[in-house]
């Protein structure tokens, strides 16, 4: 899963770096995850699925998801195939950032 996503970042990487995905590998990639046995976990794709498919989607500003981003990072785990948090946590951290 890494390798797909690397394959399209820049030579160099710092925090403020970028990169467009297409949804041809974004799709890839969450295909890929959702064959993994997580038990009660999702990967940054999965969140980031959920997120865009919540009912208050349209609500969603620059500023609540900086907040969402805050609120989730200390609760992040990396594995060595990819990142990954706790979905129960996730969902009460999503409602508070969107409503139920």
């Amino acid at each position: 899963m890494q390798g797909t996503l690397l394959q399209l970042a820049p030579p160099t990487l710092d925090s403020d770096s970028r990169w467009q995905v297409s949804a041809e590998v974004f799709q890839k990639l969450f295909e890929m995850a959702d064959r993994l046995d997580l038990d009660g976990y999702i990967t940054p794709v999965q969140a980031w699925n959920r997120i865009r498919d919540h009912e208050n989607f349209s609500r969603l500003t620059r500023e609540r998801l900086k907040t969402l981003e805050n609120a989730m990072r200390p609760n992040i785990k990396c594995q060595g195939f990819a990142a990954i948090m706790e979905e129960a946590i996730f969902e009460i951290l999503l409602n508070k950032a969107l409503g139920p």
